[in-house]
């Protein structure tokens, strides 16, 4: 689960602060959002790696921390989604709606998963 994390939290820093700022009229969301957005995401990437590479053995409590960072980057996503929704393009709606369905998906799977473990 932390490999899957983490990689998922590299992918959204590379697009949030590589690919869709050159593309910031295209998805309509401000460029510092962006930033800001991936800024929350690379603890996650860093927390999540971490535990897949040296803590693979007490994973339970580090899964809930990790389940709970991306419920709430999902939160901070919304919030920008309601703040910037006149901004927002058609493809910018659909990436940051499809973004939050895919790790809020995840976030909860991360914490049953440890609850049934």
């Amino acid at each position: 689960m932390f490999f899957i994390d983490g990689a998922g939290a590299f992918a959204s820093i590379i697009l949030l602060a590589i690919v869709l700022p050159s593309l910031e009229s295209a998805i309509g969301m401000p460029y510092r959002v962006l930033y800001l957005l991936a800024a929350f995401a690379a603890p996650l990437f860093l927390f999540s790696t971490f535990c897949y590479l040296f803590f693979p053995e007490r994973w339970k409590a580090f899964l809930i921390t990790v389940a709970v960072g991306n419920l709430f980057y999902c939160s901070i996503s919304i919030a920008a989604i309601f703040w910037f929704k006149g901004d927002l393009t058609v493809l910018g709606m659909i990436y940051f709606v499809a973004e939050v369905i895919v790790i809020a998906a995840l976030g909860a799977i991360e914490i049953l998963y440890s609850i049934r473990r």
